[in-house]
């Protein structure tokens, strides 16, 4: 099963959110990671079916005022668990408009991230191809 997600933020107050959002995800999915992030035994978490294995593709777009999460000096984004999302093959992506409005140059960003020519563009487009749309 091959399951494609988009998560969608422009408020930088939600990236905390949307960075555990987007962890919680890949353990649902991936439930055997490092011991420190398996889920709970049965007894103490509610009773659920197990999860199919699946590949999954996530993509994480910013626009408006939350591509400055995506700075190399940001504080309000937790700049390493994004750079280990990223190693978890996650994309990180990031609106051109918002970063020229802002007067950000991609050097500024994260090693990582890519920038696409419009974010909303980028959402219909990946909306058409199926991916779940989710906005914390």
């Amino acid at each position: 099963m091959k399951i494609k997600v988009l998560f969608h933020i422009d408020d930088m107050k939600q990236w905390d959110l949307l960075l555990h959002n987007v962890s919680n995800l890949l353990r649902a999915y991936c439930p055997a990671g490092p011991a420190e992030t398996q889920a709970a035994p049965a007894t103490d978490r509610l009773s659920l079916p197990e999860p199919e294995q699946a590949e999954l593709q996530i993509e994480v777009l910013a626009n408006a005022a939350a591509v400055e999460g995506y700075l190399l000096d940001a504080v309000e984004a937790d700049g390493s668990l994004m750079t280990e999302l990223a190693r978890q093959q996650v994309c990180f992506v990031a609106c051109a408009h918002a970063l020229s409005g802002l007067k950000i140059a991609q050097r500024q960003l994260r090693p990582f991230v890519t920038v696409v020519p419009s974010g909303v563009r980028e959402l219909v487009e990946r909306q058409s191809k199926g991916y779940a749309y989710i906005k914390p």
